[in-house]
């Protein structure tokens, strides 16, 4: 019996700056499938652990990474991060 191979959900454009470059954000053992997917840019591994919740999506281009109706920044000067005066 052949497995149907899960769908992969199309990654949504970026809340913060609507940049269609958004990969997603894997929460697992990083596997040397998953390895290959991160080194080409098609995901990223999670670098912290989550308490607010489980990051679904990075965006390339401003760094905004979130999942539902959350968001936050992890480049310094991204949209809508704190800058200084």
């Amino acid at each position: 019996m052949k497995r149907k191979k899960a769908a992969a959900k199309k990654p949504p454009l970026c809340p913060e700056c609507g940049a269609a470059d958004v990969v997603p954000v894997v929460h697992a053992p990083i596997t040397p499938s998953l390895q290959r997917s991160i080194d080409k840019g098609r995901a990223v591994g999670a670098d912290r652990e989550e308490w607010e919740g489980m990051t679904e999506w990075r965006c390339q281009k401003c760094g905004c990474d979130w999942s539902g109706h959350w968001r936050r920044f992890k480049m310094p000067g991204g949209v809508n991060a704190t800058r200084p005066d």
